[in-house]
């Protein structure tokens, strides 16, 4: 069985490929299961492996991860040529009953022009899935806790939710550090604010969020977080501007008609960020970014220089906002 995963979360996709696998083989080994990563592996091993089966081994899962050479070429750009692209076809027109082949793609669409998809279209299937949003992380979120014999308080629930974001691997990892230590007790507020904190990067980006939706509430609720967890002003404001020259860079980008997949290539982002940016600039009077740069090193000097504490600094920051 030949399975092709599409979807713009690395992670996610993955966890779906690894959630197939799991269910045809609950006994793994390295005689019925590998993966490869597609970056450093030719479609030509992919090909030999899935055709090949060790003595006393009936049937073996292959998950072959980040595989490009199944994605429509970007607009205006030279199509790359994968070595042994016609062996994988080959053996896709003609698949081995013994293996289970998962191909995951980190995007939205495949190239519909391409013989290996129409190969695979013929003796397989292709499963088109979203990021994850909020409704599905609840649900994965209500199944994981159900099977351990824990549970979560819906003030907990949303919160942790609201932590995690959109970011998969962040939201997987802290849902197994609550149910562990909450042990069998319900998870409540005060352990998630205690041990559940959103990544930098991620922290940066719902701060920038908040500020651009003019939720200046959310915006202090994020900073009093971090604050908690030994966030300093300086970092943060270092933070917030990388956050806002990627901003800066998604604009610019989109003003040149570049679609979002090829915006999320050029900045090698995944494509869901790029999304997000777009809708959070929408109306927004983009020339602002610039001033607002000026403003958060403006922001840093003076707490650097002694002239005002860090709090009443970047606390005025985020209270005088604006791009507007």
């Amino acid at each position: 069985m030949i399975t092709v995963i599409v979807c713009p979360d690395s992670t996610y996709a993955s966890h779906l490929a690894l959630m197939g696998v799991r269910k045809d083989f609950p006994e793994r080994n390295e005689n019925n299961f590998i993966s490869f990563n597609m970056q450093v592996t030719t479609p030509k091993e992919v090909a030999e492996e899935a055709d090949f089966l060790s003595i006393g081994i009936e049937r073996k899962a292959i998950v072959a991860e980040n595989c490009t050479f199944l994605q429509k070429p970007v607009r205006g750009q030279k199509k790359v040529q994968y070595e042994g692209i016609e062996e994988l076809t080959d053996y896709c027109n003609n698949p081995a009953d013994f293996t289970d082949l998962y191909f995951t793609v980190y995007g939205d669409k495949l190239d519909d022009k391409s013989p290996l998809v129409a190969a695979i279209k013929k003796n397989g299937r292709i499963q088109f899935e979203k990021a994850p949003d909020e409704a599905l992380l609840r649900k994965k979120m209500e199944v994981f806790l159900s099977r351990r014999g824990c549970s979560i308080l819906e003030p907990a629930a949303k919160e942790l939710l609201s932590r995690a974001g959109d970011n998969y691997a962040h939201f997987a990892n802290e849902i197994r550090k609550l149910s562990i230590y909450a042990g069998n007790e319900p998870i409540t507020l005060d352990m998630v604010k205690m041990l559940v904190v959103r990544p930098l990067d991620d922290n940066a980006f719902a701060l920038s969020d908040a500020l651009l939706s003019n939720n200046v509430e959310k915006a202090f609720s994020i900073y009093e977080d971090l604050k908690m967890h030994g966030q300093d002003e300086v970092a943060l404001i270092g933070l917030l501007s990388t956050s806002f020259r990627f901003l800066d860079q998604v604009a610019y980008l989109d003003s040149m008609n570049k679609s979002r997949r090829e915006i999320a290539m050029i900045l090698g982002v995944e494509e869901w960020r790029v999304g997000k940016r777009l809708q959070s600039i929408y109306g927004k009077n983009i020339e602002s970014i610039a001033v607002v740069l000026e403003r958060l090193y403006e922001t840093a000097k003076t707490i650097l220089t002694g002239n005002a504490t860090p709090e009443f600094a970047f606390g005025r920051f985020l209270a005088n906002f604006s791009l507007s």
